[in-house]
């Protein structure tokens, strides 16, 4: 049988086991959020930039771009639009496939992770190594902006051919250029609202996850709460009982034999005796005074 002193002690060790263990798993899923889940949002923020950044490129070219003789300005749209491809490439595969795979290296143009952070494309959107279900979404957003950027380009050459033709005369084949682009670039838009739809999806399973973790860091935060209230609540119970203990056995019980000596003796019952403690024995040093 435990005495109530060793009780408490069990207890108390219980207690502060279950707070550790709290503790390590808060830790453990603030580190979760921070080094998986925040990587991967702040990359698919920055993939639906590029995709954003793209359209608008197609939008303002094939818009803006309307005089014959500048169709030589398409070219440099064209290549504004492909560093936003290779940007957005770069983003996806590193959802993929994590950013320091052989893989994304080849869709970043060569580049290292190292390199990629320093060219503030990365920043702190280096992804580790991202959930299956959220590399499978990546991989239909992959899917679905190779028809978006496939389409987008053939929008931008088909306008230019169009500036082209009609600087040269030719009507008719002018007139088949626009046709095209403005088909394709119909085309993109459509792919691109499908990308944008599985960039989404990404968030929200990024955000279903994250709230489940903020859940469970909420409940092991209470019982952090509760498990120091129980330590202070056991604590002072204990100086409660030993107060009490040790009153009685010094205090109480000694005055109340004094008491039931006394009135024994008020009584005229001579014969009770009152044990004495035994007096400590004080010898003085040579010399010295009492």
């Amino acid at each position: 049988m435990l005495t109530a002193s060793g009780t408490v002690f069990l207890g108390t060790l219980v207690i502060v086991g279950a707070g550790i263990a709290s503790i390590l798993q808060i830790k453990s899923s603030t580190d979760v959020i921070q080094d998986v889940f925040v990587p991967i949002e702040a990359s698919v923020t920055r993939a639906d930039f590029m995709l954003r950044h793209g359209n608008t490129i197609l939008d303002k070219v094939i818009s803006d771009v309307t005089d014959p003789e500048e169709f030589g300005r398409v070219r440099e749209y064209e290549s504004q639009f492909k560093r936003t491809m290779l940007s957005f490439d770069m983003y996806i595969k590193a959802l993929m496939w994590g950013s320091g795979s052989s893989v994304f290296a080849n869709s970043s143009g060569g580049l290292t992770r190292a390199e990629w952070e320093i060219s503030g494309l990365g920043g702190n959107q280096i992804v580790r190594q991202a959930p299956d279900e959220m590399r499978v979404l990546a991989g239909q957003t992959d899917l679905y902006y190779s028809g978006f950027a496939n389409n987008g380009l053939r929008a931008l050459k088909n306008h230019k051919k169009a500036l082209h033709a009609e600087f040269l005369g030719r009507v008719d084949e002018a007139r088949e250029a626009r046709r095209e682009s403005i088909e394709f670039k119909l085309s993109a838009q459509e792919y691109e609202s499908l990308t944008r739809n599985r960039l989404g999806a990404i968030n929200s399973e990024v955000d279903v996850l994250i709230a489940g973790l903020l859940s469970d860091i909420g409940d092991r935060q209470w019982m952090i709460i509760s498990t120091w209230a129980a330590m202070t609540f056991g604590f002072f119970l204990f100086l409660i009982l030993f107060s009490k203990i040790f009153s009685k056995k010094i205090i109480v019980e000694p005055l109340m034999k004094l008491s039931r000596a006394a009135q024994a003796i008020g009584n005229e019952q001579y014969e009770t005796r009152i044990k004495k403690t035994r007096a400590v024995n004080f010898k003085p040093k040579p010399n010295q005074s009492i």
